[in-house]
């Protein structure tokens, strides 16, 4: 019978004195690794996208124009920024003032937000934030209707 070194039958299990020919009892922790390196780089590559929004070229839709059932307040938005009521500037104090008496005199009263086209995002939000700091929840965004059929 040919002799086993010590060695030899230390490494072939967990079994003391028997020899185990070829079975493993270790857990192979490969394919554990290599899913979670899967993982981890499907991860890092959507988080930015999930945090960030994609920038879109949304389509024009055709929709019916709504007629409120009350006059809307409109408050125009210019490319800078600058706020006006009926083709007069008003400043961030006169805006929640007017806001405000606009909640006093009827609380359903719909704002309507016309902003240019270069306007930021945060002066248009920022408005739209006085406004329902002001109890005004009604709000909408005026945008100009599609163009005639074959004009782009």
């Amino acid at each position: 019978m040919p002799t086993r070194s010590p060695l030899s039958r230390l490494s072939s299990g967990f079994s003391k004195g028997v020899e185990n020919d070829g079975l493993m009892a270790d857990i192979n922790t490969t394919p554990l690794v290599d899913v979670m390196l899967v993982l981890l780089i499907i991860f890092i590559v959507t988080a930015p996208l999930i945090s960030q929004g994609l920038n879109l070229n949304l389509p024009k839709a055709e929709a019916p124009v709504v007629k409120p059932a009350v006059d809307p307040v409109v408050l125009e938005i210019d490319a800078q920024g600058d706020v006006f009521f009926k083709t007069k500037p008003v400043s961030e104090q006169e805006l929640d003032q007017l806001l405000a008496g606009f909640k006093e005199a009827d609380d359903q009263t719909v704002i309507q937000i016309r902003a240019d086209k270069q306007t930021t995002y945060e002066a248009i939000v920022r408005v739209m934030s006085k406004a329902t700091k002001n109890g005004l929840t009604k709000l909408a965004l005026i945008t100009d209707p599609p163009a005639p059929s074959g004009k782009p």
